[in-house]
């Protein structure tokens, strides 16, 4: 969640209709799938980016600063990663080169097999991608004539990117636009919520006395903090207190983490289910990074570990020197 939608939950917030005279910020642009099928409208990645200043996130299919490195430091470190995972924990490098770019400044991605993509910038460049993050297997929605379709990232050959007309036919919603009012300070302009709703059709998840709601944004007038949840004004008029939501609930704990910064009470669990099951390799190894102390691990090692063991071994041997006893543990370094 954004520092801005935290303080929307927590203090208060008010929608306002649109105000944009163009719709040049969505992404559009042309999906070619492998049968030759081709769908042209407004593009979103899965449930998340739909603006040409959101990020495209992947790894670089090679690292061509590897060449500068001294190769005993770079054995090392694929020693460290076992089958892509970093069995010794801690903050450790890798040999990735992670990369990001706006969708603006993209012009064509060419998918092939494994999460491999060809990407072509504006500039006429062109970059080998693999994977890296979910922006690469997502499903492609596309808003058009053609109706509203979702493709599989498996079924896309290409997507060229084009310039956005200023007034689209087809479009899967309004940017969520209004004013967050932080004590004596009130912002106002384009609003995102968690890292995915930017639309008006985007919903707030909640409970309520009779159970689950889904409200979409759009139907939203105002949202300010009342109790431990959140008091929401639609603007047909009615009012409705919704809790313990992953939306809702996630700007209660972020305010607390602010207000009890330093003191264990700014300390609560963060993430949303829907996070869960975005989330990739990468951020795995991020979170192992963060919250991982290495060297209060221990891992005994039986003889069948068979790849992993001949690297601990080695990692072991260099820091320590060779060991006779090979049923010994091996602390992590």
């Amino acid at each position: 969640m954004s520092a801005r939608a935290l303080v929307a939950v927590a203090l208060g917030l008010t929608f306002a209709g649109p105000v944009l005279a163009s719709d040049v910020g969505y992404i559009y642009g042309r999906v070619e799938t492998d049968n030759g099928q081709k769908y042209v409208g407004q593009l979103r990645w899965g449930d998340e980016e739909s603006f040409w200043d959101d990020l495209f996130n992947a790894n670089k299919a090679e690292n061509d600063n590897l060449a500068d490195l001294d190769p005993r430091v770079v054995d090392d470190i694929k020693d460290r990663h076992w089958h892509g995972w970093d069995v010794f924990g801690g903050n450790e490098p890798d040999l990735t080169h992670v990369f990001a770019i706006r969708f603006g400044d993209l012009k064509r991605l060419e998918v092939h097999s494994r999460g491999n993509v060809v990407a072509e910038f504006r500039n006429g460049e062109e970059l080998q991608l693999k994977g890296g993050s979910n922006d690469v297997g997502a499903v492609v929605t596309v808003m058009g004539k053609q109706g509203k379709r979702e493709i599989p990232w498996d079924r896309i050959r290409t997507i060229e990117f084009m310039d956005t007309p200023a007034a689209l036919g087809y479009k899967l919603g309004e940017p969520i636009y209004g004013t967050v009012k932080s004590g004596r300070y009130d912002f106002t302009g384009r609003i995102q919520w968690d890292n995915d709703e930017t639309l008006t059709t985007d919903k707030l998840d909640g409970e309520t006395s009779d159970g689950n709601a889904h409200l979409e944004f759009g139907e939203i007038a105002s949202i300010r903090k009342h109790k431990s949840g959140a008091l929401v004004t639609l603007r047909s008029g009615d009012e409705m207190y919704l809790r313990g939501t992953n939306d809702e609930q996630l700007g209660k704990e972020l305010l607390e983490a602010m207000v009890f910064e330093g003191h264990p009470y700014g300390s609560p669990s963060l993430g949303s289910e829907r996070g869960l099951t975005t989330a990739t390799h990468l951020d795995a190894k991020k979170h192992w990074a963060r919250v991982l102390c290495a060297r209060r691990v221990r891992v005994a090692l039986r003889p069948r570990a068979q790849g992993m063991e001949a690297a601990w071994r080695r990692r072991h041997d260099r820091l320590h020197g060779a060991s006779r006893d090979r049923d010994r543990e091996y602390g992590v370094p």
